[in-house]
């Protein structure tokens, strides 16, 4: 199986894992157990897909490949609203089905179990400190009770369960998933005058599909914590068919996109990929992943109320505040003029000038937008 742990230092990993007969899937934000049956490949496109912002649902879809909701394997799945590797608390979406229960602690201790399930059980935890994946009569957590109570006898996050490995992602077998110790709720406070104790910091990449090496500690005597990244919005979930890779695809694609393998089997919801990219006058170039504005000064409101996404700025006098929108659609992107002052027109090789109207008009790659006097944006197809 493919996985990265971390042997140099159980608090630079995010995870620990038990190994067990199941498969585990980690991945920057949440864990998943699975059921012993599951083909290996379906487990690592489901890392995969739940790598690219997947979430219950669409993990549960593409589990099931089409059977019914009552035939699913069993599983038990947290999913983080951010990554826990900065030790703060985050929320946390659980769901289990059949012999697994997910649970968290926040103010109090929280499960859910998957026993007695039609679908599969599932519940939101806000502020929680620590999460973990198990099967239920898991040796570790000496649960062996009713897997409808709640899981209270996890060990303390100070005990590390029996020969739990410090895991930063992948895929491997196992029984038990965890968090690593207690998230932060706060920062914790620091005595006046106190200065800081030199850290040793792990450059962590996803090796997912690579051997693992050893991690490298390189001291600081002023440590700079990394940059917390932006929040990203959830992807969108449309149907679509995966290669074994785990790329995306539109449903009625014969080969994937990216890697040309031949796709097969029935479609199920995906986490939508980049449809494009945008490439400004200004340099700019936008991964189109969410609906995108255009002004002189756009705004994150829609006349709908919808909230747009992206926005970007085109800082020229002639372009009105809110000039053009991008939305996504399914696979298409739909270019719409919002009634600016001096129009869109659209480019397209072999045909003449059109001007854009409120009516959505599809991009094909290679469609250049015009704003007028030397502002532009040109519709390119996504990098291999």
């Amino acid at each position: 199986m493919h996985g990265t742990t971390d042997d140099g230092g159980r608090g630079h990993a995010p995870y620990l894992c038990v190994p067990g007969p199941g498969l585990g899937l980690a991945w920057p934000r949440g864990v998943a157990l699975l059921d012993p049956g599951v083909d290996t490949d379906l487990a690592v496109r489901l890392w995969h897909l739940m790598a690219e912002g997947g979430d219950v649902t669409s993990f549960a879809q593409h589990l099931g490949a089409g059977r019914p909701a009552d035939r699913l394997p069993g599983f038990a799945l947290a999913v983080a609203a951010d990554a826990p590797a900065e030790r703060a608390a985050v929320d946390v979406h659980l769901a289990a089905r059949g012999r697994y229960v997910a649970s968290a602690s926040a103010e109090t201790d929280q499960s859910v179990a998957g026993a007695d399930a039609v679908r599969w059980n599932e519940r939101a935890v806000v502020a929680a400190t620590r999460f973990t994946v198990r099967a239920v009569g898991d040796p570790t957590s000496g649960a062996t009770a009713d897997a409808t109570t709640d899981d209270r006898s996890d060990p303390s996050p100070a005990v590390v369960p029996t020969a739990a490995l410090p895991l930063v992602g992948g895929v491997l077998p196992a029984q038990r998933l965890q968090t690593a110790g207690w998230l932060r709720a706060r920062p914790e406070p620091r005595a006046p005058g106190a200065r800081a104790t030199p850290t040793a910091y792990v450059a962590v990449t996803d090796t997912l599909l690579r051997p693992a090496g050893p991690s490298v500690g390189v001291p600081r005597s002023r440590p700079v914590p990394p940059a917390r990244p932006a929040p990203r919005a959830p992807r969108a979930v449309v149907p679509g068919l995966l290669c074994a890779a785990g790329h995306a695809n539109p449903p009625t694609a014969p080969r994937c996109g990216r890697c040309t393998e031949t796709l097969t089997g029935p479609p199920t919801a995906v986490p939508r990929p980049a449809l494009g990219q945008l490439v400004v006058s200004t340099g700019e170039v936008v991964d189109l992943v969410e609906d995108t504005v255009v002004g002189r000064a756009p705004r994150p409101e829609r006349p709908d109320a919808a909230p747009a996404g992206r926005l970007v700025v085109l800082p020229e006098a002639h372009v009105s505040a809110v000039h053009l929108e991008l939305r996504l659609q399914d696979w298409s992107v739909l270019a719409v003029d919002r009634r600016s002052t001096n129009g869109t027109y659209l480019h397209r090789r072999g045909r003449p000038p059109e001007r854009l109207t409120e009516t959505p008009r599809e991009l094909v790659p290679g469609d250049v937008l015009d704003l007028g006097h030397g502002a532009h944006l040109t519709f390119r197809a996504p990098p291999a």
